[in-house]
């Protein structure tokens, strides 16, 4: 069973993983052995874009559960020789391996990867399309940073138009009961709505009002085209938040974050922020769904 988009999710899937992430951080933090649930199983991080956070993440999540995690280098592999991304995939599926953790510019290539595996893919972000395991860490940081989920008011300002994070965003906030505003310059919201009940607007201060937590976004210039690249100074004046418009909301971000363009410098630090605890969570979200994809059904 592969893990792919967070539209496959309903509101019980993703309370079930909230709640084992809550297992496994208490678990953990308690200095428990937890190396049983992945004993055994071998999984792959095959990634074609550069990170930081996921990846190390990812493999640190898998190797506290007792797994053995492989981390195929891309620039070291046949790929940079020719090997298409489908002959890639399918030697993976070739050996003992038991999941693979991906990560691609393309969007819809988790899709097409767990199309052509026998065995399980994790989606780790893939284009513009989604990044599900991102998404899952936050409501997990929202839930035990504010105690609920349900009917907050969460704004996302930004590059929405290009991003993974946004897109995964608004279809699982709305499942378990958020309001989502997203915000930004008209270059950088979706040509259409994408229909699941978020409000747009290009009016920072409108988005802002009344926001119970603020997600930036920063430019996606890796996916933007020439003629959708605009003035830096014209966006950092129209849309970056700092200590005065954030008010009391709570400030999150997907990272890597870009102080001085989307958020002011030094906000990451302030007392409102969740950044450094939406990493921390992220680990634990990470173990939770690779335990209930790639582990035992009864543990």
């Amino acid at each position: 069973m592969s893990f792919i988009d967070t539209g496959n999710l309903n509101n019980q899937d993703i309370q079930r993983l909230m709640n084992k992430a809550g297992y496994f951080k208490k678990t953990f933090l308690e200095k428990k052995p937890i190396t049983k649930y992945l004993k055994g199983k071998i999984i792959t991080t095959l990634f074609f874009e550069p990170s930081t956070r996921t990846r190390t993440s990812f493999e640190i999540a898998g190797k506290i559960l007792g797994a053995e995690v492989i981390n195929l280098q891309v620039n070291h592999s046949a790929v940079k020789k020719g090997e298409s991304f489908l002959d890639t995939i399918r030697t993976l599926n070739s050996m003992p391996i038991d999941g693979i953790i991906l990560r691609h510019p393309k969007s819809g290539s988790a899709y097409f990867a767990h199309q052509n595996l026998d065995i399980p893919v994790i989606n780790a972000g893939d284009g513009s399309f989604e990044h599900p395991t991102q998404v899952l860490g936050d409501l997990f940081t929202l839930k035990e940073a504010l105690g609920k989920v349900k009917n907050l008011k969460v704004t996302i300002v930004g590059d929405v138009l290009h991003s993974r994070v946004a897109r995964s965003s608004i279809k699982a906030y709305l499942k378990m009961g958020c309001d989502i505003t997203i915000c930004g310059p008209v270059e950088f919201l979706p040509k259409f709505n994408f229909n699941y009940g978020e409000v747009v607007t290009e009016n920072l201060s409108e988005a802002l009002k009344d926001a119970d937590v603020v997600m930036t976004l920063r430019i996606q210039n890796e996916r933007l085209h020439e003629s959708e690249k605009m003035n830096l100074n014209r966006y950092i004046s129209d849309y970056q938040i700092n200590k005065e418009n954030l008010g009391q909301a709570k400030l999150m971000h997907p990272g890597p974050v870009n102080q001085g363009v989307e958020i002011e410098i030094g906000l990451i630090n302030d007392y409102r922020s969740l950044i450094g605890l939406q990493v921390n969570n992220g680990l634990f979200m990470k173990m939770a769904i690779l335990q209930d994809y790639l582990g035992d059904q009864n543990e």
